[in-house]
This record gives C-alpha cells, sequence and structure tokens, in this order.
C-alpha cells in the first residue's frame, strides 16, 4: 500500500510543511510516494524508510532506477529488497523516470527527447529527505536495471562524492571524458550472457540504436580510473563466477558478473512466457537483491 504525500514547500507555510513530514515520520515501515517540482516539473519517487528511521543519523539512501517503460513501485517490487534481512541499513528511494524514461544520453525516451535533467531530480530528492530523516553524505548508492542501469552510471559520474558505489544489470554507460570521479567509487556489474538488448560482449541491440559497449569494456575502464593493480576470481551465487578488480584507489573494488542462462532481466526476477520469448531465459532462482545489499554493506565496514 503506497501512501502519496506531495512537498509543497514553495506554497505553504512551514508549519504545514512539518505535518507534513511528520506523516511520514509516523509510518517508517511503510512506502510513501512523494512529490517534488524539479525544472518546473512534477517529479515523484517512492521511499521506503527503516523502522526507527527519525533515531537514527546518517542513513545510507539506496536509489534504486527502473528500466525504460518501467516505474518505481514496479521496481520495488521485483527487487524486493524491503524484505531483505540487510534492509533495515538503508532508506530505498525508487525513482519515478520522465514519462518511465531516464536520460542516460544514448537511451531512452521521452527523457533523451527533451533532454531532461534527472541529475538534478537526484539532487533535489536527497534535499526532499532531509527534511524528514538524516541521509548520508557521502555513503550512498545507486542501483539500476536496462535504462536505469545506465543512468546509474551517468549519475555517479556526476555525483561521486555522494555515492560510494552501484550496481547494475542489462544497461551500460559507455565512460567518456565527461566523467570526472571527485572519489573513488566501487561497482558491481551483472548481465546475462543471453541478454539480447544489452549483449555481454557488446555490439548491435535488439533495441537498435547502434554498437553497445560490453561489460568486458566499461568495467576495465572503471578499473583503469579506479587505478586499479590486480586481477581476482570471485563468485556472486551459485554458478555465477565473477571478475575482480583489486588493489584500487581508496580500497574501491570493481566486480563484474556474467551470469549464465539469463538475458535481459533484473538477476531473480521472474517473466512469464510471452516476455521470456522477448527478453531472453529469466533467472528467479538467483538471490541477487541480498548479494548487492552484502557489497553494499562491505563498503561501509
Amino acid at each position: 500500500m503506497f501512501r502519496k504525500i506531495t512537498s509543497i514547500t514553495n506554497y505553504l507555510k512551514l508549519g504545514l510543511l512539518i505535518v507534513l513530514n511528520s506523516v511520514v515520520l509516523s509510518s517508517q515501515a511503510s512506502p510513501l510516494e512523494r512529490h517534488i517540482f524539479v525544472n518546473g516539473k512534477d517529479r515523484s519517487y517512492i521511499v521506503y524508510l527503516p523502522e526507527n528511521a527519525q533515531q537514527k543519523n546518517n542513513l545510507s539512501v539506496i536509489f534504486a532506477f527502473h528500466p525504460f517503460l518501467g516505474s518505481g513501485k514496479g521496481f520495488f517490487e521485483q527487487t524486493g529488497f524491503s524484505g531483505l534481512p540487510e534492509a533495515s541499513n538503508f532508506i530505498f528511494v525508487f525513482p519515478n523516470g520522465y514519462r518511465r524514461s531516464w536520460n542516460a544520453e544514448e537511451c531512452c525516451g521521452a527523457a533523451v527527447k527533451k533532454n531532461i535533467n534527472d541529475v538534478e531530480f537526484v539532487k533535489e530528492i536527497f534535499k526532499d529527505l532531509q527534511r524528514f530523516v538524516s541521509v548520508s553524505k557521502e555513503h550512498n548508492f545507486a542501483v539500476g536495471f536496462s535504462n536505469g542501469a545506465m543512468f546509474s552510471q551517468k549519475l555517479v559520474c556526476h555525483m561521486s562524492e555522494r555515492f560510494a558505489g552501484f550496481a547494475v544489470s542489462g544497461g551500460l554507460y559507455k565512460l567518456d571524458g565527461s566523467c570526472y570521479l571527485k572519489r573513488p567509487v566501487s561497482a558491481l556489474f551483472m548481465s546475462g550472457l543471453e541478454d539480447p538488448f544489452a549483449p555481454f560482449d557488446g555490439g548491435e541491440s535488439l533495441a537498435g540504436g547502434g554498437e553497445r559497449p560490453g561489460v568486458p569494456y566499461v568495467s576495465e575502464a572503471w578499473a583503469k580510473k579506479e587505478s586499479c593493480k590486480s586481477q581476482y576470481q570471485t563468485s556472486l551465487v551459485k554458478d555465477v563466477s565473477c571478475m575482480g578488480y583489486g588493489e584500487c584507489l581508496g580500497g574501491s573494488r570493481i566486480i563484474s558478473c556474467p551470469i549464465p542462462r539469463m538475458g535481459h532481466w533484473w538477476p531473480g526476477q521472474k517473466g512469464n512466457s510471452f516476455a521470456k520469448k522477448k527478453f531472453g531465459p529469466d533467472r528467479p532462482d538467483l538471490p541477487i537483491s541480498r548479494e548487492v545489499l552484502k557489497f553494499f554493506l562491505s563498503l561501509l565496514s
């Protein structure tokens, strides 16, 4: 059950704003929908607060960005983050893209056509969160799938001072000279080996739009950016073996995990027979969302 709360700082007196925010604090364990105005547009996001959030300081925020044509509510349900034991350590934010899309430059939809400033949207969400809960200034994380994965990487390039790491699946952002990290950032790349929309080794996507970069290329580019000096083999879950890059700047880590027998899905997501014909095989047997939270927690220790 999602409750809707509108942030109307510019329209009502401070007293009413305090009342609205007190409503949020009385429902720590429920997902809430909030609206804010960004560059003249009504934007919304879903926030899930851990219990007793108002009694905690400097809580880390996980921003989770849905795929093209998806929604914050849909991605909230797909990832299942809120039901995991590790969830009590984080605030979860599931923003809604502009007309269900994110401006990741090369993709996708209305957000790109209208040149929507989604980085500014995230900055405004931080400001809105700080009205009713204590948020970490630098130990926050981004998660994304498909178009949301691409934007997650772009976001970290532009706001590395606030994000310590990201975990993405099914979408890559081609690093170029515009990605200037202000500090080291850790990354977890997960990609289906049978993904027709974001081919693991790069190449033509079923979605069109020309050549796409592959996971090996992008993960190596991040490793170079972090000046990583070593490589090692590790595993995520079950049959998922990963390549890790270690001895990186500031203790950061870059991990790349090809997922066998999976197409264009968030790992752990279950698809119907019609969707699997288009997006390839799913892997509902993989508890990846919990591994993502464990990865983020390891960056906080």
